[in-house]
């Protein structure tokens, strides 16, 4: 999926957590129509892969 130094892309971490690419967008963004555990899901994973 990602190569080694590569950063993970918007799509990938919406793919991998089955939400929308503009959903992860808002979460990063910390948008206030985006719920908490949500907001955190999406920032826990794209640290996991790194982002």
């Amino acid at each position: 999926m990602n190569k080694v130094n590569k950063p993970a892309t918007i799509k990938e971490i919406a793919k991998k957590l089955k939400i929308s690419p503009s959903t992860v967008s808002r979460a990063l963004n910390d948008h206030p129509s985006i719920g908490l555990v949500t907001t955190m899901r999406v920032k826990k994973n794209g640290r996991r892969i790194e982002l």
